[in-house]
Order: structure tokens, then C-alpha cells, then sequence
């Protein structure tokens, strides 16, 4: 009688977790969403409240505006993350759901996320080492606030955003595995080999196929930023306060849109978020061939 009983409560441990796995997973989006709707609050909130100060009271917020064009960086890498997660990034060309028959699908989608996933995971890098450029600088934002911290934003949205380009891959978890050691082989191939012309060709090449293929608009233009700077082998580490200055006069807006509540609003919505984050791609990508 034990034994008969032992399926029947593993079977009821196995769905107690699946179930606390599904109410944890829907908090942490829920609290995600909400973040994100309290940084693009800040950022309606402050200058509004900045403008009553000084009819008022004669005064207003220190450094208000640096504080919201910051508040926008967040917000775009936020938005890419949430995007990313709701498997809703913006793409130029989706043949691979249009075009191609079903049964080449699945090599499609493993093409698209190798190449997503390597693009995303050197980007972060890149934003990594702007940040840290940042950090030697000392630079301070607001009230003591280094500004490296919040720039560190953009390795760790880009990294989320490779993450659950592997994980939300369609498919079973045996592709998603194949993705992610293509992935690994590919960044291994670009850091060991040189950036020869027919290198460069060959990036090219893949690189167009995989937007037709879907991957993401970012991916398309941070993959052409980093073969160019690959190609003439220029570190972009010089250029950092360049960079700075790109990303304190852009506006990153976030990728999801679908609450927006009309279709004009959503076509400005699609607009920005691929102006700005296209912008904040070309900007921190390219830190140099060898990363």
C-alpha cells in the first residue's frame, strides 16, 4: 500500500513545485513591470514637478535633466529586457514565420538565436567596459550618485536579454542547448581569429541572413557596428566621451507598446524605441576586436 502510494505524492510534490515555480516566475515579472513603470513615472513626475518648484518657490531639482535622460537609459535597457522576455523585440524582416516551409523552422530559429545571443552577449561586454571607462573617470550624475552605476545598466540588460533570447528559444531544451554552445564556439572564433577581409565577408553574410531570418533590429545594427570596428581594427575606448554625449541626448524608449491606447500612439511608440535603442547600440558596441 506505501509503495502504491509513492507515485501519488511525488506526483503531487512534482505539481506543488511547478505550481510555486509559475506564482514566483509571475511575481518577479510583475515586480519587473513595475519597475519599469516607476522609472518612466520618475521620468514624467520630475520635470513636471521641477517646472512647479520654480514658479513657486523659486527653486528647483539639481541636475533634473541629467537625471531624466539617465532615467531613459534605464528605461530602454529595461524595455529590451521585458521585450526579450515577452519574446517581442522588434525585428526588420520575419521570413522565417512567413516564407519558410515549417520544417525549416527550427534550424531557422537556432540560426537567429546563435546569432542574436553572441551579438547581445558583445554588446554587453562592450557596455561593460564603458562602464568601468566610466569608473576610472570618477564622474558623478546627481547628489553624490557615480554615474558609472547607472550605466551599468547596459551590461546587465544586455546579458538578461541574451539569457532569455537562449531560454524562451522555441523548441525543447535540447536546441536551447545547441544554441548556447554555438553561441560559446562563435565567441570563441571571434576573439581567436582575425579581422581579415574575408572574415568580414563572411560576418556580413551571416549577419543579412540572420535579419532575414528575424533576430532583432538591434542585433542587425550592433552586429554591423562591431564588424566594421572589427574590420579596421579600431578600439573605440578614445571615443567614450563621444559616446557619453550620444547617450545623454538620446532617449531610449521602451520596446513594448501593446498598452498604448491608440495606433497612432503605438507607430510613435515602435519609432522611438527603434531610434533610441538602435542609437544606444551604434553607441556602446563597437569597444574593439578584441574583447
Amino acid at each position: 500500500m506505501t509503495t502504491a502510494a509513492e507515485p501519488q505524492v511525488q506526483a503531487g510534490q512534482a505539481s506543488f513545485l511547478r505550481s510555486a515555480a509559475v506564482s514566483l516566475r509571475g511575481w518577479l515579472h510583475s515586480a519587473e513591470n513595475m519597475a519599469l513603470t516607476l522609472v518612466l513615472l520618475g521620468m514624467v513626475t520630475l520635470p513636471l514637478l521641477e517646472a512647479v518648484l520654480r514658479k513657486t518657490l523659486h527653486t528647483g531639482i539639481v541636475g533634473v535633466t541629467l537625471i531624466v535622460q539617465h532615467l531613459g537609459l534605464l528605461v530602454g535597457m529595461m524595455g529590451g529586457a521585458i521585450a526579450a522576455r515577452d519574446n517581442r523585440l522588434l525585428a526588420l524582416f520575419t521570413v522565417k514565420e512567413s516564407v519558410l516551409p515549417p520544417r525549416y523552422r527550427p534550424a531557422a530559429h537556432l540560426f537567429a538565436g546563435t546569432v542574436t545571443a553572441a551579438i547581445t552577449v558583445l554588446l554587453a561586454v562592450a557596455g561593460l567596459q564603458f562602464a568601468l571607462a566610466e569608473r576610472e573617470a570618477a564622474g558623478n550624475l546627481v547628489y553624490g550618485i557615480p554615474v558609472w552605476t547607472v550605466e551599468m545598466a547596459l551590461p546587465l540588460g544586455f546579458m538578461l536579454i541574451a539569457v532569455r533570447t537562449l531560454t524562451r528559444l522555441p523548441g525543447s531544451w535540447h536546441g536551447r542547448l545547441l544554441c548556447a554552445a554555438l553561441t560559446t564556439a562563435l565567441l570563441i572564433a571571434v576573439l581567436h581569429i582575425p579581422g581579415s577581409s574575408p572574415v568580414i565577408v563572411a560576418g556580413v553574410v551571416i549577419l543579412a541572413l540572420a535579419t532575414l531570418l528575424g533576430v532583432p533590429a538591434f542585433v542587425s545594427l550592433g552586429g554591423a557596428a562591431l564588424l566594421l570596428f572589427w574590420w579596421i581594427d579600431q578600439p573605440i575606448a578614445p571615443s567614450r566621451f563621444r559616446t557619453t554625449r550620444w547617450l545623454r541626448t538620446r532617449l531610449c524608449p521602451a520596446f513594448r507598446y501593446s498598452r498604448w491606447p491608440d495606433s497612432s500612439s503605438r507607430k510613435a511608440a515602435r519609432h522611438g524605441g527603434w531610434c533610441g535603442f538602435s542609437t544606444l547600440c551604434w553607441a556602446v558596441s563597437p569597444v574593439g576586436r578584441r574583447l
